[in-house]
């Protein structure tokens, strides 16, 4: 799932995960390396002209895949471990999503800082099912930077569909959060970037084979809107108070204690 290029391999980045390098063996009827402690390995050839109908799967946007022509494997051999563990992943489900968002959030914040040094996180949200929808904090300098942004994150990846840009003091790993940001620092007619006719997941339902339209909100505060504007509501002394050491489990007789009171 990491977008590297093209000659990075995959076990150098999970070599890389595990901190030391990844422990391979060769395998039986090639020369290709693989994990040691592999629970199965099937070894095969891809038939170069060969198509044959698969599926439907279920995929990560939690519809299923249509069925289609793929390419075929010639299976040469397959090898296991004792009562080897064969570990499945259910499509579009929670595993499936994480295991796509998280090494994409690396590869999109390691990209939008070459270009935007204002960018502190960004976050891809299991409601946009951890692909098509990113959010972006900011520390914003300069008008304009927020629709930048928008089009360096566009432009990141393709599967990016919706981008939202928050200042600082926006939890974009709260969805409330960043929500309340749309709708108090938003205006369409000012904040709105919208592109038609973009590549985007030929897997999202709702474009023609993949193509389709892509949003970005500029949900920042205006660098000339006065302070007290957007100053957002704080109880004095809130960030000090420790609610796990104040609250208490309700007794089991609660109603009992109750009406004693009463």
């Amino acid at each position: 799932q990491a977008i590297v290029p093209i000659d990075h391999d995959e076990l150098e980045i999970a070599g890389a995960l595990h901190g030391r390098p990844l422990a391979v063996t060769r395998c039986v009827t090639n020369q290709i390396r693989v994990p040691a402690d592999a629970e199965i390995v099937i070894e095969g050839r891809l038939l170069a002209k060969a198509r044959e109908m698969e599926g439907p799967f279920g995929e990560f946007p939690q519809y299923y895949g249509e069925r289609a022509e793929r390419h075929v494997i010639e299976v040469d051999a397959v090898t296991h471990r004792h009562n080897p563990i064969f570990h499945t992943i259910v499509g579009g489900g929670l595993e499936h999503l994480l295991l796509g968002g998280i090494p994409r959030e690396a590869t999109m914040l390691a990209h939008l800082r070459r270009s935007f040094p204002c960018v502190r996180d960004v976050h891809l949200s299991k409601g946009g099912v951890c692909r098509y929808h990113l959010y972006v904090q900011i520390d914003k300098r300069s008008e304009g930077e927020g629709k930048n942004v928008i089009l360096g994150a566009l432009g990141g990846h393709y599967d990016i569909k919706h981008v939202t840009v928050v200042d600082l003091d926006v939890d974009i790993h709260d969805p409330t959060e960043v929500e309340w940001a749309i709708a108090t620092r938003f205006q369409a007619d000012l904040d709105l970037v919208l592109i038609h006719e973009s590549q985007g997941s030929k897997l999202d339902s709702s474009t023609r084979d993949g193509v389709g339209s892509k949003m970005g909100y500029d949900a920042t505060v205006p660098l000339s809107a006065p302070t007290m504007r957007f100053k957002r509501i704080q109880v004095p002394g809130q960030q000090e108070v420790e609610l796990d050491k104040l609250a208490h489990a309700a007794p089991q007789d609660w109603q009992r204690v109750l009406q004693m009171h009463d």
